[in-house]
């Protein structure tokens, strides 16, 4: 059982979910399986194509954040340097809110 908290200005909602085993949650909604909690950023391009629709937009999740781990490193790999400016730029573009579709 996996629990979600999602909060609208002074109330907390506990919604109670049972994850699929190996399954990729962006397929299981896109496919109408059922409703998902993501990031903004990751299903923006899929809500403005039409293919996903918030349902919950007037509420957010309990803030946090992105965390990159990787080994100290002199000469950081420029695969690595890009992904970790892209993790960068998106935790900057974000809302406070979630998509949830």
């Amino acid at each position: 059982m996996h629990v979600v908290t999602l909060l609208k200005a002074s109330t907390a909602s506990r919604l109670r979910s049972q994850a699929l085993p190996d399954c990729n949650p962006h397929d299981c909604v896109l496919a109408g399986i059922g409703l998902g909690v993501f990031p903004g950023y990751s299903v923006s391009d899929y809500i403005a194509e039409g293919r996903l629709v918030p349902v919950f937009a007037d509420w957010s999740l309990p803030t946090g954040g992105i965390h990159a781990v990787f080994p100290q490193a002199r000469f950081r790999p420029a695969k690595v340097r890009a992904f970790v400016d892209l993790l960068a730029s998106a935790e900057k573009k974000r809302s406070r809110g979630v998509a949830v579709a």
